[in-house]
């Protein structure tokens, strides 16, 4: 019964209004950038020339309630920002607005106003360092434990890309940081950048919104502010308890900053443990009205509205933004 009802479902999708949800998260660089998250400004204003000219931008609010009711507009697209950095203020923002494109700012809350840099900034920039690193590596939070032994290349401090030559630490790290509990995860971290000689203070092009900036943001008509969580974890980890709080105190805190709550939010990395029943329970609860993923697929009527797909975008140029364009949208 079941591959029938799939082949059905597949055949009603292909049939349907879909449109897409694009997710990005800095408008920045050059520069090292090991999780793909840059794009560069003159990609980001190439990318909304060609939506301007070929889609049909939307607020994410009302492409979500049209989605919901099968009346997405042809070539429907709405964007959105994961986490809250400050670009998003300062490099994004004139961009949306010289070519009148909204968008949807997804802030973590335990980002905003903090001193130091997101975690997967902090491992970048230890891999980053020019200096040469000690060959083992130890990091041992209670109740976790991490060891990693450099080799000569990745050790030295000479080589021409030290990011390049420490890319398989990199890729244990990120892995073994991201399922960590909040507490266990900030002494790593710590432990970290005590390991690499790299400071705790967040780098200027790193940096998230302040308080101040957030409200100013949240001012401009064509940005909604959405909810990222309190602390970026993989949601469908944790506990009932945790989970509820990281939904309810981002909303609560969000509230408070800018005097309404946020209706919309994005799961943390978005794919396999982030999106759970539970987790789509959760977000339920705290009384959010729409829930995006991190599954690259276009958007349809059928999808559950605790479960929107979103696709990530990368530094394209525009002739490979405007190449998967189409391609996005006749999936």
């Amino acid at each position: 019964m079941r591959p029938v009802v799939a082949r059905l479902t597949r055949r009603v999708r292909r049939r349907s209004l879909r449109g897409i949800v694009l997710c990005y998260h800095r408008v920045a660089g050059p520069r090292a950038d090991p999780a793909g998250l840059d794009v560069l400004p003159s990609q980001f204003d190439a990318h909304l020339a060609l939506l301007g000219a070929q889609a049909q931008p939307m607020a994410l609010g009302a492409f979500e309630r049209a989605r919901r009711t099968g009346a997405l507009p042809e070539r429907a697209v709405a964007v959105t920002f994961d986490d809250g950095y400050a670009d998003n203020l300062h490099a994004a923002l004139p961009l949306l607005a010289a070519r009148s494109v909204p968008a949807t700012v997804f802030v973590t809350t335990c980002g905003v106003g903090a001193e130091g840099e997101f975690w997967w900034d902090a491992l970048e920039r230890g891999c980053s360092v020019p200096h040469p690193l000690p060959a083992r590596l130890s990091l041992a939070p209670p109740g976790h434990v991490f060891t990693w032994t450099l080799d000569a290349r990745a050790q030295a401090g000479d080589v021409a890309d030290a990011l390049d030559a420490r890319r398989p630490l990199y890729d244990a790290l990120k892995t073994w940081l991201r399922a960590l509990p909040a507490a266990a995860l900030r002494e790593a971290v710590a432990q970290w950048q005590a390991w690499s000689g790299t400071a705790a203070a967040a780098r200027d092009g790193h940096r998230t919104l302040r308080v101040d900036e957030l409200q100013t943001l949240a001012r401009s008509p064509l940005i909604e502010i959405g909810s990222h969580s309190v602390t970026h974890p993989l949601l469908g980890l944790l506990d009932a308890d945790a989970q509820r709080d990281e939904c309810m105190g981002s909303r609560a805190a969000l509230s408070h900053w800018l005097g309404r709550a946020p209706a919309l939010f994005a799961y943390p990395f978005g794919e396999g443990a982030a999106v759970t029943r539970d987790a789509e329970a959760a977000v339920r609860a705290a009384g959010y009205d729409a829930a995006f993923t991190a599954d690259a697929q276009a958007a349809w009527r059928g999808n559950r509205a605790t479960a929107v797909p979103r696709i990530a975008m990368q530094a394209w140029d525009g002739a490979e933004f405007g190449r998967r364009l189409p391609l996005w949208f006749d999936e």
